[in-house]
């Protein structure tokens, strides 16, 4: 018998899957951060400190990286696409390149951060440096997570598990993919190319 304390649902109001809105609140969260630090980075740069005439750092390797998570982002949304189409054979295919590619990111981020330019950027030497090592490895960090997602995904692609009419896990992968690429994006702009 329902309880008449609590009305029932309105069916007319859109209904939100829990993982959506996890993923909407850890993305407004860790959004909190990338604006604090990227704030404080262009209050330092505008500042009479001397951050203006430090040389950005190089963007070989970042922009290599930018297109591989391109890449990474479009698949996992076409994967996405495949399996509301129900080929859930394509859209396997699609999340195993989409892992792929974003372990591909990440061994490039890696190879950067501590390449042969990791001297000249070290953590010590100024507030700028520090910075961006916080932002680029925050970054990291939250690639990882996508990782995660997408490593689950390919588990279920493997077992033949992934689903197809319900897409959940894989709508949080493409959303949190979607939400890595425009961080990406901005960091760039911010600390590569301004």
């Amino acid at each position: 018998m329902p309880d008449s304390r609590f009305p029932a649902p309105d069916s007319r109001l859109p209904h939100l899957a829990s993982a959506r809105v996890g993923v909407a609140l850890l993305m407004g969260a860790s959004a909190m951060l990338f604006a604090g630090g990227l704030g404080a980075m262009i209050v330092l740069w505008n500042s009479h400190n001397g951050f203006a005439e430090l040389p950005p750092p190089p963007v070989g390797m970042s922009l290599v990286a930018t297109l591989v998570l391109v890449m990474a982002t479009f698949c996992c949304w076409f994967a996405g696409q495949l399996l509301a189409a129900g080929r859930r054979g394509s859209g396997a295919n699609g999340v195993y390149v989409a892992f792929l590619l974003t372990v591909a990111f990440v061994g490039i981020q890696l190879a950067d951060r501590f390449g042969e330019y990791s001297a000249t950027l070290a953590l010590a030497t100024n507030l700028f440096h520090a910075l961006f090592w916080f932002l680029t490895l925050l970054h990291l960090l939250h690639v990882v997570i996508a990782l995660l997602m997408l490593g689950r995904l390919a588990v279920q692609s493997w077992k033949g598990t992934l689903p197809t009419e319900e897409k959940g896990g894989i709508d949080w992968a493409i959303n949190w993919m979607l939400y890595l690429l425009a961080v990406w994006l901005v960091l760039m702009l911010v600390m590569f190319i301004i």
